[in-house]
């Protein structure tokens, strides 16, 4: 389970993710100008864990070999 942390958002972006057969994909959102930049991508394969927040359900937390990423998708 992820919790999100309400007092330190600051390393917290609004993101999407997009999804496909061989990657996900980590882009944020700019609302000021409509325009959608990616920031990160990973091969599902490595994705180990998905930790979705029970009270927040756009925000959730991958885990991967590489990395772990906190996100809010909207």
């Amino acid at each position: 389970m992820a919790m999100k942390d309400e007092e330190n958002t600051a390393n917290t972006v609004p993101c999407s993710v997009m999804l496909t057969d061989e990657k996900i994909y980590i882009c944020h959102d700019e609302q000021e100008n409509a325009l959608i930049r990616q920031l990160d991508s990973t091969k599902l394969e490595y994705v180990v864990r998905l930790l979705v927040d029970p009270q927040y359900q756009y925000y959730c937390v991958i885990v991967s070999e590489r990395f772990m990423i906190g996100l809010i998708v909207n």
